[in-house]
């Protein structure tokens, strides 16, 4: 992507914004189970606190992933339809 491309809407910027904001949410998540487990790690925290809180972070990750893909995915959608609009002959006369 060049710079001139910021100020003309021919390519869209999201595609490589949603891998930046894919990594950061991941480092969010990742640094809220850490967070959980710290906070667990008392005498009160059981196994199966510390279980749950693994498969939360497991779940959120493959949510997140899922998210971020079906952005990129409806992007790369609207690429395609607009390659296939540009190869249709254009309607003359009407």
């Amino acid at each position: 992507m060049k710079f001139r491309d910021m100020f003309h809407f021919d390519k869209f910027m999201m595609p490589v914004l949603v891998k930046i904001i894919y990594w950061s949410g991941l480092f969010i998540l990742t640094f809220s189970a850490i967070l959980g487990f710290l906070i667990i790690y008392t005498p009160y925290g059981d196994r199966i606190t510390i279980i749950s809180i693994a498969l939360l972070w497991l779940f959120s990750c493959l949510l997140w992933r899922i998210f971020c893909e079906a952005t990129v995915l409806l992007f790369k959608i609207y690429s395609r339809l607009t390659e296939i609009r540009d190869r249709l002959p254009t309607k003359s006369g009407s």
